[in-house]
């Protein structure tokens, strides 16, 4: 917008262009034609030229192609690379005129309209991909115990060097095998189904700020025939818990094709469960965080139902992984875990781990699996029970605790037997006991920190049961003023014996304990069994 500085006829262009559109702001004129329908969009292109300019903008154009799409029609992917072409092309001449979506070369500034061109098209920042934080193990020397020794149940991610080398798909998965077996088969791209010629057809020619990418849950009824081509490691063989379900267990596997720039924006993984992504052909560029730890630019509701972040991931990174990594040099408890995964290599997430991943070539191509482990078979159960309304990849959500926990008793009862919430439990304190003053602020006395960086003895505004207690059959409450504790061995806890003493814990949570955050409270329980939840 600064260039419409140096042209003096900016000002008068738009305000010609726009009549009293003009005093309403660059996204409130785009929110306008939205709810226009296609016809009028490509009749206002006529009127002037600023008129052209946002009434060509491509995510509209890409949302009256998806509606063409829900509609029955197909979609003709142009030479041309544009949404907007692609929809003149595919539509009955008579209504509309593709001359009329042709880009105009005169001058419009805006910056609504700019960013979203300068992210489709700009190169990825070398920067972005220097850093290579994330552990690696080769997986031909790595069995499944030390793998769910040192990384499962420690809830630790880890790049797993030769996961998929021996997959037939290694050798045969690739664009122009894939078309001559699948092509006019549909797959699920983005919030439309395409058939996969169509879909390489737009990967190769879009501009997108924000490119699709196929992400589909069906391909074993759409080309079962890939399901022979590779298999899941021993590490994961039969350990899905959800596989006691049956058939009518959650969505667990999927197929992804993307070109370079496409990718999945920072999301924690459904229904509390972990994850393998292992890359076929291609690389990804993982970065991931520990639970409870959402990255800058990326807000999260109160219930986790949702996330805002920005349009695209490329639009995140140039606005905030500069940020992300100032702040995590900071914050050692702000675990930034960054690496590439490259062909025949495969990425291990715990649950509850932010991650993003971004396809850093053409024709990258992966499978990728959920799974309930053991490891967290309680925060699966807590999760399906507590938060229905955010299970997904079921049609009966509702129920998926009560079956889960019946194929439980079923066939594990032993995993029921050591759940620590059917012991009784202490109440805790309201949450409204967190607004109390935080230390150093007005109205709040810090008290003297103990040893272990516990607060020991009574302060005023802090929970009753604030004083850290011997370990009993039951939840205490641990009140840590001035120390941050984002994970202990992940989502999970790990196992400690006992307090050792008043304003003392077990050595196994002092390390944790050292990588603190100063003015923030966080509240933690016992669990009987000797587990720490936050």
């Amino acid at each position: 917008l600064g260039n419409s500085l140096l042209d003096a006829g900016a000002p008068l262009r738009r305000c010609a262009g726009l009549g009293r559109l003009s005093q309403l702001s660059d996204d409130c004129i785009l929110g306008i034609l939205r709810n226009l329908s296609a016809c009028s969009c490509a009749e206002l292109a006529s009127v002037s030229v600023v008129l052209r300019a946002f009434s060509g903008y491509e995510e509209l154009w890409q949302g009256f192609c998806l509606q063409l799409l829900d509609a029955g029609g197909r979609i003709s992917w142009p030479e041309a690379g544009t949404w907007r072409v692609a929809y003149a092309s595919s539509v009955a001449p008579r209504r509309i005129s593709s001359s009329s979506l042709h880009s105009s070369s005169a001058r419009v500034y805006s910056d609504v309209l700019y960013r979203s061109f300068y992210c489709g098209v700009v190169d990825l920042d070398a920067r972005w991909l220097a850093r290579d934080s994330l552990p690696r193990v080769n997986a031909r020397f790595l069995s499944s115990e030390d793998f769910e020794r040192r990384f499962e149940r420690q809830s630790r991610p880890v790049i797993l060097e030769g996961f998929a080398e021996s997959w037939k798909a290694r050798s045969r998965w690739s664009r122009d095998w894939l078309l001559e077996r699948f092509g006019d088969v549909p797959f699920a791209v983005g919030p439309c189904e395409l058939p996969l010629r169509d879909f390489y057809a737009y990967a190769a020619l879009n501009s997108d700020e924000a490119p699709l990418f196929v992400f589909d849950r069906f391909f074993p009824d759409r080309a079962p025939a890939l399901l022979e081509d590779y298999e899941v490691p021993e590490f994961f063989r039969g350990r899905d818990l959800f596989d006691l379900l049956g058939a009518d267990r959650p969505a667990f596997r999927w197929l992804l094709i993307g070109n370079r720039r496409s990718g999945s924006k920072w999301h924690v993984d459904p229904n509390k469960t972990s994850a393998w992504n292992a890359v076929v052909r291609g690389r990804k560029r993982w970065l991931l965080l520990p639970p409870g730890c959402p990255p800058p630019g990326v807000s999260p509701s109160r219930d986790g139902s949702e996330v805002t972040q920005p349009l695209s991931l490329i639009e995140w990174f140039f606005n905030f992984y500069g940020e992300l990594r100032r702040y995590a040099e900071q914050n050692p408890s702000w675990e930034l875990l960054e690496g590439t995964c490259g062909p025949g290599d495969a990425v291990f997430v715990p649950c509850g781990w932010w991650h993003c991943v971004l396809n850093l070539d053409d024709d990258t191509i992966a499978v990728t699996q959920n799974y309930a482990s053991e490891t967290h078979v309680h925060s699966v159960r807590r999760f399906l029970r507590e938060k229905r309304e955010q299970v997904s990849g079921t049609s009966s959500k509702d129920s998926l605790a009560e079956r889960f926990d019946a194929a439980l008793a079923a066939s594990r009862p032993d995993l029921l037997k050591k759940d620590p919430h059917l012991h009784s439990v202490e109440p805790r304190e309201p949450l409204a006991a967190r607004e109390s003053p935080m230390p150093g602020s007005a109205g709040a006395k810090a008290p003297a920190p103990s040893p272990s960086g516990l607060t020991s003895g009574p302060r005023a505004g802090a929970w009753p049961s604030a004083r850290p207690r011997r370990a009993q059959p039951c939840h205490h409450v641990l009140l840590l003023w001035g120390r941050e504790l984002t994970r202990i061995g992940g989502t999970e806890a790990v196992p400690i014996k006992a307090l050792s003493g008043p304003g003392k814990l077990d050595s196994e949570l002092e390390p944790p304990l050292k990588r603190a955050r100063p003015q923030e409270n966080w509240l933690f329980s016992l669990q009987p069994g000797g587990d720490v939840e936050e």
